[in-house]
């Protein structure tokens, strides 16, 4: 009589999985898995501009004032997150030496993954399902590449779990809601308005989502909510000297917001050569340098979007940034749904709005592809009336996200034309097929009567 393979063993092989993530950054035993890694020395290159921000602040400097002395740290990419972020992260993590500051915030986004984990293991099945859950959670080499290069798009990552999982638990079973909730857990209207809160003011990858969320009943409290967060957050940012101290005024960024060819032209941290002009250094430079960088690419090997694939095979522009908007046009789709297809078409528009990203912008960087991890995990445990086959296909997939890319066959080597396709291919292509399907349950598919249902996929 054969004797089914113990979860245990599962267990212990993402045990070791985690434990070779922190070799790994460690020994720069990455290196030949990635062109971000290379050479060892860019290892935490976007983390360390974070406590930097937080120290100019407290010295009197803009938070976007990377570059200037003391540095902190060997290398730093530029600082252009919401900066909430300096205070937060930095302000905690900026005391620290540089390399123990870096290996604090590395296990800071391991313990997020666990997070993200845990959130979707409760509404897995016991035994090897909650191993696949917890797997497909972190077992990624994307994940390596992220904690490499110090980015805090694990926080990102995090808020899209908590919002597709309150999305998920929207529509659970009568049967697996009619007990009273725990007081220790959150109520999906929550975990949505903390998801969102927590996007916008890190990366606001979420923020085309926010129509939707509006539409829906269940979730527009949740949606005011984390849009007065927001907003009461970043006028104090933009207002407060103190966190503001090298500010243009409120004037001045008006003129600049209405003047979107003029910030392209002039405040571009690439066409300007990383020097930066009086305006950068305002904290609405976070929202300025999204209108600076929209329609710019840029041909660097680890730049994976559809533009910089289209580009490189045809040497021309295309203007694929329409297909950010896909969500927002989409959203009165909901007002056609009853409350228990509302959940359903809600998820298909999220998944859309987190796959979209890599076909709208020009600069998707890979690590960026984390995010869609969430959405692995929540296909293994979201389940929808005649659609299981269409989630098998998907996970199918998504599984181009838990290998190395095709650049680890060129590691060491120029990489060519063909090289730098398919490594960009190998990325892109599965996000393509994964907007598509979302956009096609969205509005051709016909609901279906059983609505979504947050349990395990059988």
């Amino acid at each position: 009589m054969k004797v089914p393979l113990s979860p245990r063993w599962g267990w212990g092989l993402l045990a070791l999985y985690a434990a070779c993530l922190v070799i790994a950054l460690v020994l720069g035993a990455q290196e030949p898995l990635f062109y971000a890694a290379r050479p060892h020395d860019a290892q935490g290159i976007d983390y360390f501009c974070v406590p930097k921000a937080y120290r100019n602040l407290w010295a009197g400097q803009s938070a976007f004032d990377t570059w200037s002395s003391p540095a902190f740290g060997p290398q730093a990419t530029w600082f252009v997150l919401h900066p909430a972020v300096a205070v937060t992260i930095g302000g905690y993590l900026g005391w620290l030496p540089p390399w123990w500051s870096y290996a604090a915030f590395v296990a800071l986004t391991i313990g997020l993954f666990a997070g993200v984990a845990a959130l979707f293991a409760r509404h897995a099945r016991p035994g090897w399902h909650t191993v696949w859950v917890w797997g497909a959670a972190f077992a990624s080499p994307l994940t390596l590449l992220l904690l490499n290069c110090g980015n805090i798009h694990g926080l990102v990552v995090m808020a899209v779990a908590l919002t597709l999982v309150g999305i998920g638990e929207l529509d659970q079973p009568p049967s697996e809601t009619a007990c009273a909730p725990r007081p220790h857990r959150l109520s999906p209207p929550a975990k949505i308005a903390i998801g969102l809160s927590l996007s916008l003011l890190t990366k606001p990858v979420l923020v085309l989502l926010v129509p939707s969320l509006l539409i829906v009943h269940r979730t527009r409290r949740a949606a005011l909510i984390a849009l007065f967060a927001y907003a009461a957050i970043s006028l104090v940012f933009l207002l407060v000297p103190t966190l503001n101290p090298e500010g243009v005024g409120p004037k001045r960024v008006l003129e600049l917001l209405m003047s979107p060819a003029w910030v392209q032209e002039h405040l571009n941290i690439y066409k300007n050569g990383f020097q930066l002009t009086p305006e950068m250094r305002d904290d609405a430079m976070h929202w300025l340098h999204m209108i600076a960088q929209s329609g710019f690419g840029w041909d660097h090997l680890q730049v994976l979007s559809l533009p910089s694939l289209w580009h490189g095979l045809t040497g021309t522009d295309a203007p694929f940034q329409w297909l950010a908007l896909l969500p927002l046009v989409l959203a009165p789709v909901l007002f056609f749904r009853d409350e228990r297809e509302q959940a359903r078409t809600l998820a298909w528009l999220t998944i859309l709005t987190l796959a979209s990203h890599f076909l709208a912008y020009a600069i998707a960087w890979e690590y960026q592809y984390t995010q869609l991890l969430p959405v692995t995990v929540f296909l293994l445990v979201w389940q929808t009336e005649g659609q299981r086959s269409l989630h098998r296909w998907l996970l199918i997939l998504l599984l181009s996200y838990y290998l190395p890319s095709p650049y680890l066959f060129y590691s060491g080597e120029p990489v060519g034309l063909v090289g730098r396709s398919l490594i960009r291919a190998f990325r892109v292509l599965p996000a393509l097929l994964l907007a598509g399907s979302a956009l096609y349950q969205t509005i051709i598919s016909p609901p279906s009567r059983g609505g979504a249902s947050f349990r395990a996929l059988s």
